[in-house]
């Protein structure tokens, strides 16, 4: 396979010409060891060691809360390579009279690995990055052309002259499973790919990026894709080649698909990527969205939003309107942060709050009571000129002129609901679903609003999937 197919950071260390330079945590001395990522998604690293092997790393005590900064390294001909967050999970050892057949056997987790080769100096040209459950019915616009050539050769000879039989075979294929598009200067394909069947990742897929964009430029677009698409993509990693398509570096990440909930997950773009066919996806719609998003990335804190809009998606129905709450309401709080004159932040004007909150003030001071109640008094006035979430949500809606029909303001009072664990009606579940359905239309609406990334979005709480205009609610 070659390496601009899949992740290849497994074949390179296991094929002889690595060897663990710096064992870190693990038990020494060693004898041989593998690397690969198991059916979970996760960097798994199986080392042999001699059976009296020992660790240099003390143990930490039970119940201790760290960060792992424990690394092994590598070293060999192609390059070097390290990896990071190293952390051993099971031991086994066979004992024998004979230290040449006993063996000690231990599995370490990898949060992370990073290998640099060597042989070239030619620079990095583009970039992959390497995803799990990249599928569904998409109708994708662009094509991906595969083609192999064979030569085969033979020659009859008496040492000194002979003939020689040629014949080549040429073949390939294309599949329709990619895009094209343009944002901000950079060119970007995203496809689909089918691996071996003895490939442990479900639905692969990459993000190819021209040029050497930055590990966070790469980051924030895949969220940015994974939620236009309205699929949770699991980076895996990433490989960096040069003009001529050789390797120059790669890395490997403990994949994270909402614990096995990613693939679940059924695809839901939040708005049409396309005019055509339902589940098109056009290089114009999808550019214009995935634009948007990046360009208010960090003023709307949208790599903390994705963190939470995934986790709402993936959570159970009885607590989940509780993290779409929570969701929307950081949304809210970091458009406001970022436009702090966007709506008026208290209930009355200062003027005549700084009348009231005095008179507040000066009875609080006439109470007989001890002096810390008055001061807890105090405290307790200065916040009641703040707006509650209500009115906040009501001005920001105005703002943004948007409109949320009545089944859509009854939606948002289920999260105070999942909040405080109130009992759900044994017959109310299909109600729940549907409003759980509302509240993470509400927030695309608002985010689309706030971004300019669509203009219209897709209302799938009625039946049939209408496509609505931003401005419009729900029906």
């Amino acid at each position: 396979m070659s390496p601009w197919e899949w992740e290849t950071f497994a074949s390179l260390l296991n094929n002889g010409t690595f060897a663990i330079s710096d064992a870190g945590p693990l038990r020494v001395p060693l004898r041989s060891f593998t690397i690969g990522r198991d059916e979970k998604l996760h960097i798994v690293l199986e080392t042999k060691a001699e059976q009296n092997a020992r660790s240099s790393v003390p143990d930490h005590p039970l119940g201790t809360v760290r960060v792992n900064a424990e690394t092994v390294l590598f070293s060999g001909s192609l390059g070097s390579a390290v990896a990071h967050g190293v952390q051993p999970k099971s031991h086994a050892a066979t004992i024998s009279d004979n230290p040449t057949e006993g063996e000690s056997r231990e599995a370490s987790d990898v949060n992370s690995l990073e290998v640099t080769l060597t042989y070239t100096q030619k620079p990095v040209a583009l970039v992959i990055e390497w995803l799990a459950n990249l599928d569904g019915p998409f109708v994708w616009p662009h094509f991906t052309k595969d083609n192999t050539q064979i030569n085969y050769t033979r020659r009859l000879h008496d040492l000194a002259n002979g003939i020689d039989l040629k014949s080549s075979d040429d073949f390939g294929g294309q599949a329709r499973n990619c895009v094209r598009f343009t944002m901000d200067g950079h060119t970007i394909y995203l496809a689909t790919c089918r691996l071996p069947e003895a490939t442990a990742v479900t639905k692969p897929g990459f993000v190819l990026f021209e040029g050497n964009p930055s590990p966070e430029f790469r980051m924030k677009i895949v969220n940015c894709l994974s939620f236009a698409l309205g699929l949770y993509l699991v980076r895996l990693g990433w490989s960096a080649f040069n003009e001529d398509s050789d390797l120059v570096a790669c890395s490997a990440v403990r994949g994270y698909a909402l614990s096995n909930r990613a693939f679940e997950l059924a695809a839901q773009p939040p708005a049409p990527l396309g005019l055509k066919y339902l589940h098109e996806i056009d290089p114009i719609f999808l550019s214009r969205l995935v634009s948007a998003m990046y360009k208010h990335y960090d003023s709307l804190r949208l790599g903390s939003l994705c963190w939470a809009y995934w986790h709402a998606a993936a959570a159970t129905p009885h607590i989940a309107a509780v993290h779409w709450g929570a969701a929307i309401e950081a949304l809210q709080a970091a458009y406001l942060d970022t436009d702090k004159g966007a709506i008026q932040n208290t209930l009355i004007e200062k003027d005549a709050w700084r009348a009231l909150s005095g008179k507040f003030n000066a009875a609080v001071n006439e109470l007989m009571v001890d002096e810390d109640i008055r001061a807890v008094l105090r405290n307790k006035v200065g916040s009641f000129n703040n707006p509650p979430q209500a009115i906040i949500t009501e001005r920001l809606v105005k703002v943004l002129k948007l409109q949320f029909g009545e089944r859509e303001k009854t939606a948002w009072k289920r999260r105070n609901d999942a909040g405080h664990g109130n009992a759900i009606d044994p017959d109310g579940y299909i109600e729940l679903i549907r409003d759980i359905k509302l509240l993470r239309i509400r927030l695309h609406k608002l985010l689309f609003a706030m971004t300019g990334a669509s203009d219209s979005y897709n209302d799938d709480f009625t039946i049939g999937h209408a496509v609505r205009k931003l401005g419009e609610p729900v029906a």
